[in-house]
């Protein structure tokens, strides 16, 4: 019964404003406007910006991943649209600059080949291996540079695109199926080791090896709630939190606005969103000037005094909520990846503000509360709530569709023990008490001491709502 709202205050204004703008524009819900807005500031940081862990002083990588568990049409897709905007722009002119690039490079090793033919035809024999060497030290490279987006999930596809040492990638999987495959399942170690920097090795059938080091992936998951009641959910689940895979994730399961989503002739102004991809832009362009041989500026944000206690004290306050019965006993294998992610997302909001100097305390408070939010979402996603808010939910939806909907001001409590979907009292007693503690029903008592449940301006109902008697004495909070 409690809502669990998406922070947004805690982001840095030019976040918050761009949140807002695609919520409004797009006609969805705020958390998964943040998520599509975090998943591109990982993707634009993500191949320079680092964080250095307080206590160890360990470097870890900005990237962050994020699952959305939503039905379709709820707006996954045109939230990832919207904030991708600068990123999938980005992407075609370095596909277009790469085609470029291709073609120089085939005109440039054709002549390569046609002097290697020469040399081969002409020189003497005694200088023929010197000059073979000479020729093949300079022969021109093919050009690897490589998208920043892409939708293919498998071990190869992952090492393949980042080989090599400090490259990244984004992930953008909208088949939530793919959870469910042998195949993907297979692949879980290695994106689990490129989300922590790698290393990544694998042996093709024909001798070669790929090898992947200090790498960087964003991984952004948009998964249906059909899923989990798929057949082999729950062997496949046992995999991936057993790994660790999801304990990676920003979890969110926002809720539908299907049905209050009206159109309307206004024009809306997106300067918040406009300035947020200017600030893409100018991060990107370190991105595409640091591909093959070209050297990187790698940037290391660190924390100062305070923000390194906040973050050790965070950490101690999320353990201590693991132990049994506590806030996060159930999401254990979550919390335990928590304070990196917290790290990593300061880092970012640091980055991408442009904050001068270390990071802050508030930094970090801001970085906690988004993280707090997502762990919330993750219990609510994978742990069952208690039988009495079940109970609850049920209750109410059945006085609506039974009796506030058809008119009916009131109802005897002994009419919905027999006839309700709940036939135990001492279930229903702790529902109503708690739905009448919320103002969504009154519970009294007449001169027969017969319980009545009055119902409390049930929506689209078309009854003026009346006091109850006079006479009755109130048993239950209005």
């Amino acid at each position: 019964m409690i809502q669990n709202f998406y922070p947004t205050q805690a982001l840095p204004v030019i976040l918050m404003n761009a949140v807002n703008d695609i919520a409004v524009i797009e006609k969805v819900p705020t958390e998964m406007a943040a998520a599509a807005i975090l998943t591109a500031i990982s993707i634009a940081c993500q191949s320079h910006v680092k964080v250095k862990l307080p206590i160890t002083g360990a470097l870890r990588p900005t990237s962050l991943s994020s699952c959305c568990v939503a039905a379709s049409g709820t707006g996954k897709t045109p939230s990832i649209k919207a904030a991708m905007e600068a990123i999938e722009e980005y992407d075609k002119a370095a596909a277009e600059s790469q085609r470029k690039e291709v073609d120089r490079y085939e005109a440039l090793h054709q002549i390569w080949k046609m002097e290697r033919k020469q040399i081969l035809r002409s020189a003497p024999a005694a200088n023929l291996k010197e000059l073979l060497t000479q020729h093949f030290a300079i022969e021109p490279k093919k050009p690897s540079r490589r998208p920043l987006l892409s939708t293919d999930i498998s071990e190869l596809a992952v090492i393949n695109a980042l080989e090599g040492t400090g490259n990244s990638m984004c992930v953008l999987v909208d088949e939530g199926e793919i959870l469910l495959k042998e195949s993907f399942l297979k692949s879980v170690g290695a994106l689990n080791s490129a989300w922590s920097g790698g290393p990544l090795r694998l042996e093709r059938a024909n001798g070669v090896r790929l090898t992947a080091d200090d790498t960087r992936i964003t991984m952004f998951f948009a998964i249906q709630p059909h899923v989990f009641a798929h057949r082999t959910w729950k062997k496949s689940l046992g995999t991936l939190r057993g790994s660790g895979f999801l304990a990676r994730f920003l979890m969110l399961a926002p809720p539908s606005l299907q049905g209050s989503r009206y159109w309307t002739d206004w024009i809306f102004r997106r300067e918040g969103l406009d300035k947020f991809h200017q600030r893409i832009r100018e991060i990107l362009p370190i991105q595409l000037d640091s591909v093959d041989a070209l050297p990187r500026t790698e940037i290391v944000h660190e924390f100062d005094a305070d923000a390194s206690s906040r973050w050790i004290n965070i950490g101690n306050s999320l353990e201590a909520s693991t132990i049994p019965n506590a806030e996060f006993s159930e999401i254990a294998d979550f919390v335990a990846k928590a304070p990196e992610i917290i790290a990593r997302l300061a880092a970012l909001l640091h980055h991408f503000s442009a904050q001068p100097g270390k990071i802050t305390a508030d930094t970090v408070e801001r970085a906690n509360a988004i993280v707090r939010f997502h762990l919330n979402e993750a219990r609510k996603i994978f742990v069952a709530p208690p039988q009495w808010i079940q109970d609850c939910a049920v209750i109410d939806d059945y006085l609506y569709r039974s009796f506030w909907s058809k008119g009916m001001q009131y109802i005897q409590k002994n009419h919905v023990l027999r006839n309700g979907p709940i036939r135990t009292g001492s279930r229903l007693d702790m529902a109503l008490s708690a739905l009448a503690s919320q103002g969504r029903l009154w519970i009294t008592t007449d001169a027969r001491r017969t319980t009545l449940i009055w119902g409390v301006n049930p929506p689209a109902c078309g009854v003026q709502q009346t006091q109850p008697p006079s006479g009755l004495a109130l048993s239950g909070a209005r």
